[in-house]
């Protein structure tokens, strides 16, 4: 058996987590899931909302923000259509599963305790989440 020096292709596949992804779905059809995640290192928690109702939250948040009100509600709108054209429920198994979205998120911080962010729901690539478990801290 020869030896070789030369080095070799590795390829690597990113491929979503099908029990992640089907929680997904499930909350895309309207169930709020309490949730736990690492992703890329950090612990994040919080509910999982449908596609849907992160489009409204966030519409609802660049409304009310500061800011220029012109550009706030061209970004809003922006968010409006995107949910009513890839979250409709009765087009649920077209929906894409390539994003959760949670509200009443947390961050868990190196020194044990908790960093709560309230008001704007957080949007995750489902391929960055290396671990989850479904409930949250008490």
């Amino acid at each position: 058996m020869e030896s070789s020096n030369e080095p070799q292709v590795v390829i690597s596949q990113t491929q979503k987590d099908n029990a992640l992804s089907r929680l997904v779905y499930i909350a895309n059809a309207g169930a709020g899931i309490g949730i736990t995640l690492l992703v890329e290192g950090q612990v994040v928690y919080g509910d999982l909302m449908s596609g849907k109702d992160y489009c409204r939250e966030m519409y609802e948040c660049l409304i009310s923000a500061n800011g220029p009100k012109e550009v706030n509600e061209l970004i809003a709108i922006g968010f409006k259509e995107m949910g009513e054209e890839y979250y409709s429920t009765e087009h649920l198994n077209e929906i894409p599963l390539n994003y959760l979205h949670l509200k009443n998120i947390a961050y868990l911080k190196g020194d044990g305790g908790t960093l709560i962010v309230n008001g704007s729901p957080l949007r995750v690539a489902i391929e960055k989440v290396s671990g989850f478990a479904v409930g949250r801290p008490s």
